[in-house]
């Protein structure tokens, strides 16, 4: 299923100040098409990344399953952009 608008997914935080920082910066910039899904509220899976253009992910740690959703939303082609990525993204 093909979705139009990108995806940015973030935890948030209250040690991690600034997880919802790429979400300010876009809103002031105008991008106001990206869905926004809290990680903490929402279980990560393939069926939320499967058919979306791209995918931002705020500065945030993943767990195991998280980290291989999202291998494998790129190594099915799409696009993924981290901000401050985990070791385990590389």
């Amino acid at each position: 299923m093909r979705r139009l608008h990108p995806l940015l997914l973030y935890r948030e935080s209250i040690d991690n100040v600034f997880t919802r920082y790429i979400t300010e910066i876009l809103e002031i910039e105008g991008y106001f098409c990206i869905e926004k899904i809290d990680v903490t509220k929402s279980k990560l899976d393939y069926e939320m990344l499967d058919g979306r253009p791209l995918i931002l992910i705020s500065q945030m740690d993943l767990n195991k399953e998280e980290l291989e959703t999202l291998r494998l939303y790129v190594e099915n082609g799409g696009r993924l952009i981290a901000s401050r990525p985990p070791v385990g993204l590389s």
